[in-house]
């Protein structure tokens, strides 16, 4: 070498002096969906067939009395919409046109037993497309709208109805996280 240093200096910024700005486009897609298994186990059900407004309240209501008796629960409630396998309460030849089966499921510990007005069943794990939504639950029959579009676009076969999970809820509805799911064909 002949002594002399060599720099090597970065390239200056294109930019340079001039405000550089994020620009966004607004979604197109308000929920993101994925793919996962459900989780399965021990459940206390209760069953009922309902007018649609009538479903937060009936869910509501069966976590009360499932409080109340003391039953031990294990994770957050689930309410399955348009549930039509008979039983108790689903229906028969008089039901009216406008009503929704309904059916709480609520996990519990192995081994609890079900206090009275509720059955334990025991649920496999399934493969569910769900979206998470943030917000009152008038908010809910938009996501669930979205979530069963967004399966017939990746062409999944779905095999049962609409499940509603409530991950959070309190005093402000705007807090509410319920995670909305359609069981998929293995």
């Amino acid at each position: 070498m002949d002594g002399r240093r060599i720099f090597f200096c970065p390239p200056r910024p294109v930019a340079r002096g001039v405000r550089l700005e994020a620009k966004s486009r607004p979604r197109t897609w308000p929920y993101t969906c994925g793919l996962k298994d459900a989780e399965g186990g021990p459940h206390l059900v209760r069953r009922a067939r309902l007018a649609p407004e009538e479903v937060e309240q009936f869910v509501r209501r069966v976590e009360e009395e499932l409080g109340s008796a003391g039953g031990a629960r294990v994770g957050a409630p689930v309410a399955v919409i348009g549930h039509g396998g008979g039983g108790a309460g689903l229906g028969g030849p008089e039901v009216p046109a406008d009503t929704v089966g309904v059916e709480v499921r609520v996990p519990i510990a192995r081994g609890t037993p079900p206090p009275d007005g509720f059955e334990s069943v025991e649920y496999e794990s399934v493969p569910v497309a769900y979206t998470v939504h943030h917000g009152p639950v008038g908010g809910l029959a938009a996501a669930e709208e979205i979530l069963t579009g967004w399966v017939r676009l990746k062409a999944l076969k779905a095999v049962a109805e609409v499940r509603r999970v409530y991950l959070k809820r309190g005093k402000n509805p705007r807090k509410h996280v319920t995670e909305v799911q359609v069981p998929l064909e293995r």
